[in-house]
């Protein structure tokens, strides 16, 4: 029995880190990373991988081999191999659909979907005019095979904002494709790859590092931005391939945006540390009040349902807190008031935090004075 055909792919970075996949576009390769890898790997495991036909993964006849459910199954088999539960990934151009094809298919192996340009991923579904520029694209290929892959557009050759030793690494890359295989994958997959009407359906934490010279991917942009305000933008001074092209300035948009998303914020860990303290002591005391453990802190539950939307402004910390209030309280309104001298006064004042009472339950008859009361609260920080 023939062994199953597997991508290739290579680790870096310490193994006992949160780990982060990173597929590349196509005519490139896993050394389209290479400028980012001193950056990531020094707090990250990184695993790079070669698409179908590219770098060192097999160009096998079988056109199955290049569809994108087929390539997503690929991509978590990698993950299991690894023995990887959740991971954060991140797609650049044709990469980036099957970075979303795969957040739509293994949600719960999902921490964070980071993405740049896209545009076929993006955008509506071919026209039959698309098609059929697809179809005369595919048989030139096929016809005159690597004079042809080095025509493509997309060639690395004609990446002018590369570095000159990037360039010359993934032409020589690109150069080594099967033209034939390249030819299946644009078959298969390019068809499909579009996400554009299932974006909402990504319940994880997402990024878009946007190159701000790639004109005709900024009405992609800008409707992201418009009408998926739950995923953050960031622009960048670069074009198509901006990990590249300003690769301090992605690597920074990145490790920001995974250090946000991974944990809450500083500021909100040290109150959600100080409940949990508390909550073990006998009383906690914020002036004029002493909050008796055993009243008060009834329970206290932190829960982490992911990213959540809506707010293009503020993002909202992962976690709340439920407290059980005597009527002394009740009646004053004094827990609201002591709720917000935690951000005034417990924190420091560099850390941009938002306490937001949300829910103040008591009671069901009016000529009762309810034994308990439930208050929710929220915590935010600012972007």
């Amino acid at each position: 029995m023939a062994a199953p055909v597997r991508l290739h792919y290579e680790v870096h970075g310490p193994e006992d880190a949160d780990c982060i996949l990173m597929v590349h576009g196509i005519l490139s390769s896993r050394n389209h990373w290479k400028p980012n890898l001193p950056a990531l790997t020094q707090s990250y495991r990184v695993v790079t991988l070669d698409l179908p036909a590219h770098g060192l993964s097999p160009a096998p006849l079988d056109p199955t081999f290049y569809e994108v459910d087929t390539i997503v199954g690929m991509v978590d088999d990698i993950r299991t191999e690894l023995g990887i539960s959740r991971w954060h990934i991140v797609g650049q151009s044709f990469g980036a659909g099957i970075a979303l094809h795969y957040a739509l298919a293994h949600p719960k192996a999902i921490k964070t979907v980071s993405i740049t340009n896209a545009n076929r991923a993006l955008l509506p579904s071919l026209t039959p005019a698309g098609h059929a520029d697809l179809s005369e694209r595919i048989e030139r290929l096929e016809t005159l095979g690597a004079a042809q892959l080095r025509k493509e557009p997309v060639h690395p050759r004609f990446a002018r904002y590369f570095p000159d030793e990037m360039r010359r690494l993934l032409s020589e890359d690109a150069d080594q494709i099967d033209p034939f295989g390249f030819a299946r994958l644009l078959g298969s997959a390019v068809p499909t790859l579009t996400t554009r009407d299932r974006l909402g359906e990504i319940k994880s934490p997402m990024l878009l590092v946007n190159g701000m010279r790639e004109r005709r991917f900024q009405p992609i942009r800008d409707w992201i931005k418009n009408t998926h305000p739950q995923i953050r933008v960031v622009d960048l001074d670069g074009g198509h391939s901006i990990n590249i092209e300003n690769a301090s300035g992605f690597d920074h948009a990145l490790l920001s945006f995974l250090a946000a998303s991974s944990s809450p914020p500083e500021a909100v860990r040290k109150i959600l540390l100080s409940y949990e303290r508390h909550a073990i002591d006998r009383t906690w005391t914020v002036p004029p009040y002493s909050f008796d453990r055993e009243t008060i802190f009834n329970f206290i539950k932190l829960t982490y349902p992911g990213h959540s939307g809506g707010l293009s402004e503020i993002d909202h910390v992962p976690g709340f807190l439920t407290l059980s209030l005597i009527p002394e309280l009740l009646r004053s309104s004094g827990a609201v008031t002591a709720l917000q001298t935690i951000a005034s006064r417990r924190t420091d004042p560099l850390d941009s935090i938002v306490i937001s009472v949300t829910r103040f339950d008591a009671g069901t008859a009016d000529n009762i004075i309810p034994e308990t009361a439930r208050l929710v609260a929220s915590l935010r920080t600012l972007k």
